[in-house]
């Protein structure tokens, strides 16, 4: 069974409502989630708590959401009290400027992938357009850190454009390359085949 992916998983986190079958038995996808949401909570008490913002929303606007001055305590009452009532303002963030990540791979020679994130960045952005369809198959992005590929997301293989919002768990944030390999399924340990896209961060 394909595992979840990372919009997927936030969704299925428990204030969401029922937890899938799939996430209550694999370890891999469990791991994947409980770094998701330590992302998202570094960056403001439990933002996905709120009933009235989706997990997309949550991808989109975690990084650019500052974390309260003030006691968890206050931030839960505040939260009970008067945002369960009031939509969440939308944000506008300042992305970094996009940079073209390289193909190595002739199938996808005509495809264009572009990617906004820096190291450092809780979040990031990946942009795609013509990736060559393969039935049962997604693109898997990592961070590499010398020979350590840590996953941060999956792209569907489409030929449609498309913008990934994707969190990156603490540990990655430092990495100095990013790395896009064709899987048999969302969210593997590590790649299975030879990177098709990449880009490396100068020193």
């Amino acid at each position: 069974m394909a595992h979840l992916t990372d919009e997927a998983l936030l969704t299925a986190h428990r204030r969401y409502g029922r937890v899938p079958k799939h996430l209550q038995t694999c370890q891999l996808c469990q791991k994947r989630q409980a770094d998701l949401l330590r992302a998202l909570h570094q960056l403001a008490p439990e933002p996905y708590a709120y009933p009235n913002v989706d997990a997309y929303s949550i991808l989109a606007q975690a990084h650019f959401t500052p974390r309260p001055k003030v006691s968890r305590i206050l931030a839960v009452v505040a939260s009970a009290a008067v945002l369960a009532a009031i939509p969440v303002a939308p944000s506008h963030p300042t992305w970094p400027t996009p940079v073209a990540m390289t193909a190595s791979s002739l199938p996808f020679s005509t495809s264009h992938v572009t990617l906004q994130w820096r190291p450092g960045d809780v979040m990031g952005r990946i942009h795609t357009t013509n990736l060559s369809p393969h039935l049962g198959r997604v693109l898997e992005v990592w961070m590499v850190k010398g020979h350590q590929h840590i996953p941060v997301t999956v792209l569907p293989l489409t030929r449609t454009p498309q913008t990934i919002t994707f969190a990156v768990p603490y540990p990655a944030r430092d990495a100095r390359a990013v790395g896009i390999t064709m899987e048999p399924a969302p969210n593997m340990p590590v790649p299975t085949s030879p990177r098709i896209f990449g880009y490396h961060f100068s020193s």
